[in-house]
């Protein structure tokens, strides 16, 4: 677990912007299929936004600080399994089926689930799946351009949760 000192720096390494839907042209047309992915996509916005209001609660009141970070653990699982029904959509046409994350229209949100989801374990005491997280991250990191949004806030993120993480093994 964190000092109150590391407490306030792990608070600094949260991505905790919202994600904000946009509103879809009221004369676009789209085929079922493609109606469900966005569904999907608009589904994963709204669990990102519940996790991060309970990750948020955890580091402002203690006293529901667990409760309120496993809800939080488990919504980012859901957002994460639920972009991966989106990312599968924009890969059916795909005949690799690869996942491509710089095809995401927001990859910010995935790299935000990803580093908030390892801050979690971390704080919970679970390190290795922490450091999959942040090993998970660091290899998203590398497949987007440079110019993406928010790409150094999760760079420098994973160099110093690395340092955490590294010290807290030894």
């Amino acid at each position: 677990e964190f000092t109150t000192s590391q407490k306030s720096f792990q608070d600094t390494l949260v991505f905790n912007k919202a994600i904000v839907m946009k509103p879809v042209a009221p004369n676009c047309t789209r085929t079922a299929a493609e109606e469900k992915y966005i569904v999907s996509y608009q589904v994963t916005i709204i669990l990102f936004n519940t996790a991060l209001a309970n990750h948020v609660i955890a580091s402002k009141y203690p006293a529901h600080a667990e409760i309120s970070m496993r809800k939080a653990l488990n919504l980012y699982k859901i957002a994460f399994d639920n972009l991966l029904v989106y990312l599968d959509g924009l890969n059916m046409a795909s005949p690799s089926g690869d996942y491509d994350i710089t095809e995401l229209k927001f990859p910010v949100m995935f790299m935000a689930i990803v580093n908030n989801s390892s801050l979690l374990h971390y704080e919970l005491g679970r390190h290795d799946l922490a450091k999959g997280c942040m090993d998970q991250l660091s290899s998203i990191l590398v497949s987007l351009p440079d110019g993406e949004s928010d790409k150094n806030f999760f760079l420098l993120n994973t160099v110093m949760l690395e340092s955490t993480h590294g010290s807290a093994a030894a």
